[in-house]
């Protein structure tokens, strides 16, 4: 088995069109991807604007994402923060090298910018699923 390179691991947004039309984010690199399955707590009403995946009869289904980089200029990243911004879950596509392409809604959890160097500046953010997601296997 091969050790897979961390720039590997690309993430792409989508438009709201249907079917989506997605665009790289160059300067940004997936860093952890967290699958979540939870006992549903009957007094708690969860929909899917509030992220949750899906509602089973067996519980909860979420995702959480966690992604940074530095900002290249990209068109899509001008998406990703107006998607921060109006809170709009827009679809997402990532590539998880070996393994296959996970697609589905997601919102912009946490936005952060920073100065990464002297000269660049680096962002980094946080995605949680924000309705039901397709994996794509490799073929």
């Amino acid at each position: 088995m091969t050790v897979r390179d961390a720039t590997e691991l690309s993430l792409e947004i989508g438009d709201l069109s249907d079917p989506p039309v997605f665009a790289p984010l160059p300067g940004l690199r997936l860093r952890r991807v967290n699958f979540r399955a939870a006992q549903q707590d009957g007094a708690t009403d969860f929909s899917a604007g509030e992220g949750w995946v899906s509602r089973r009869p067996d519980g909860l289904r979420s995702a959480r994402l966690s992604a940074e980089g530095l900002l290249t200029g990209a068109p899509a990243e001008t998406v990703l923060r107006d998607s921060f911004l109006t809170q709009q879950a827009r679809p997402w596509r990532f590539l998880l090298p070996g393994s296959g392409r996970l697609t589905g809604p997601f919102l912009v959890e946490t936005l952060d910018y920073s100065g990464a160097e002297p000269g660049q500046a680096g962002y980094a953010l946080a995605l949680i699923s924000a309705g039901a997601l397709t994996f794509t296997p490799d073929p």
